[in-house]
């Protein structure tokens, strides 16, 4: 090949974007290959939920189960843009999407298992809300203005927020209430979810959302994101007193006093309640949307600043997780390929929950990514001096895979967590099989193609040839861990 066409090929290598959502798409095989399904844990309209182990690893994780003839083309179409868009989002506040499968009669949704339930069950109990303080109602609330956030900064706006759509990871009782148990929320639901460009002039006309939480500008059939605003105003009413502010004895009489946008502070329960929160609820439920707080403004509210104070960061394990940031390098394609499958579908809750505390103090705006200024500040924070451009420009290169920007909470975990539990021999074994579609023992040009969205034949020769040892034009498991476990630049290999 002349040195021309080298270089073309190389230049095409390096712009080839590497992202987690391209291993969250429709699975081919049959499920059960992959999934040992096990007991009903819900069901619905269309079908059902039940627990689900992967077989490779034994992780549990959901399943929903749906029955294709019960869809009509409305709910088929809802299904595919719920699932388009959860592909594209990256939240710890985010229900977790992992793959999708299909035979004649179903459709399989692979999700993360939450033990927690609804937030709507845990407020609708006497005995968990008779112990429910304000500063729990902060620390809900902040997680949710968080994922909303962050929605709104990738152009989607949920459109039907309430509280049996916001599940809690796992299970809390009263007694692990009051700051002795972090509650840990995931927003779901997002069948009717809509791009759209936040900011932009256009509004949005169709009309979606529940009697209780939907905004009047919705209603009116004129609305942007700020729907969604109004609505965690009204989850954030309930939560603090423990009724809806619009209510009626049907959903007629319901929607007609949502439209007049009437509520009252007045009543008893509100004397216990701050000052803080009351402006914080009237900010949400401002009539007008023009003048109505955004998300990001509510995060930067005094009510957060009082009450929800966050999960105190270890020092030195945020310094570890810095110093692995910058040292961190994976310039083979197929290794950060391979890295950003293992954080897509491989690690545990366990295995992350320190990592996204970190994530979460370093996210200064609460936008959900993290951009160079918020990096320069945690390193200056932690190891007192600045860190240069060059250097910045370094680490955004070798992490940013998707070239985003920005490191987004997939890529920071990349990065940041521990070699040795990232790479375990069982998480490569499940990456390699991942590529290897026929079981053949080695992974093709032709597989590396399909898994990494059809790349040009030229360039998956040259991802084969960086790591081909023997030159058979194949990669068998063998060269796969030797490429992983290839010592690159300085990162650290202590524990996180």
């Amino acid at each position: 090949m002349d040195p021309e066409e080298e270089k073309k090929i190389s230049s095409a290598l390096s712009d080839v974007k590497i992202s987690g959502s391209i291993f969250k798409h429709k699975n081919e095989g049959p499920i059960k290959e992959v999934y040992k399904i096990t007991r009903k844990i819900g069901s619905g309209a269309y079908g059902e939920v039940r627990k689900c182990y992967v077989r490779e690893s034994g992780e549990l994780r959901a399943v929903k189960i749906i029955k294709k003839k019960a869809l009509a083309e409305d709910e088929r179409k809802k299904l595919k843009n719920e699932a388009e868009i959860l592909r594209q989002l990256d939240h710890q506040n985010i229900i977790k999407l992992y793959e999708i499968f299909e035979d004649k009669k179903y459709y399989y949704i692979i999700m993360e298992f939450l033990t927690g339930g609804e937030l709507f069950e845990k407020i609708t109990d006497e005995d968990f809300y008779g112990d429910f303080t304000e500063k729990d109602a902060a620390n809900i609330m902040q997680q949710v203005f968080r994922g909303i956030n962050y929605c709104h900064a990738n152009d989607v706006v949920h459109r039907d927020l309430k509280p049996e759509n916001l599940l809690l990871e796992s299970n809390v009782t009263s007694e692990s209430l009051g700051g002795k148990k972090s509650m840990k929320i995931k927003i779901i639901d997002f069948g009717t979810a809509q791009q759209y460009k936040v900011g932009g002039k256009s509004k949005m006309e169709e009309r979606y959302g529940t009697p209780y939480y939907i905004a009047p500008d919705v209603l009116n059939k004129s609305y942007n994101e700020k729907c969604d605003v109004w609505s965690l105003g009204v989850i954030l009413y309930i939560l603090l007193v423990g009724y809806p502010p619009f209510n009626g004895s049907e959903d007629k009489k319901i929607i007609d006093a949502v439209k007049k946008g009437v509520y009252t502070l007045d009543e008893p329960e509100w004397d216990d309640v701050s000052s803080e929160a009351i402006d914080l609820v009237k900010k949400c439920l401002t009539y007008d949307p023009e003048k109505r707080i955004s998300a990001s403004e509510a995060l930067e509210h005094p009510w957060f600043k009082k009450f929800a104070k966050g999960e105190k960061v270890k020092k030195s394990l945020a310094s570890k997780a810095l110093s692995n940031l910058k040292n961190f390098r994976a310039e083979q394609k197929l290794k950060q390929a391979t890295l950003a499958f293992i954080v897509s579908q491989c690690l545990t809750k366990e295995e992350t929950d320190k990592m996204g505390e970190i994530f979460a103090a370093m996210d200064k705006n609460n936008d959900g990514m993290l951009s160079k200024e918020e990096i320069s500040e945690g390193y200056e924070e932690h190891f007192g001096i600045p860190i240069d451009d060059e250097e910045l420009d370094k680490i955004f290169s070798a992490i940013d895979t998707d070239g985003s920007g920005a490191i987004d909470y997939s890529e920071f975990l990349m990065a940041t967590m521990n070699e040795q539990q990232l790479m375990s021999k069982e998480k490569l074994k499940q990456a390699f099989k991942m590529f290897d579609k026929d079981n053949s023992g080695t992974i093709s040009k032709q597989e590396i193609r399909e898994a990494l969205g059809n790349l040009d034949e030229e360039v998956a020769d040259k991802m084969i040839s960086e790591v081909d040892d023997n030159g058979d034009g194949e990669i068998s498991f063998d060269e796969f861990e030797r490429m992983m476990n290839m010592v690159a630049g300085a990162k650290s290999k202590g524990e996180l």
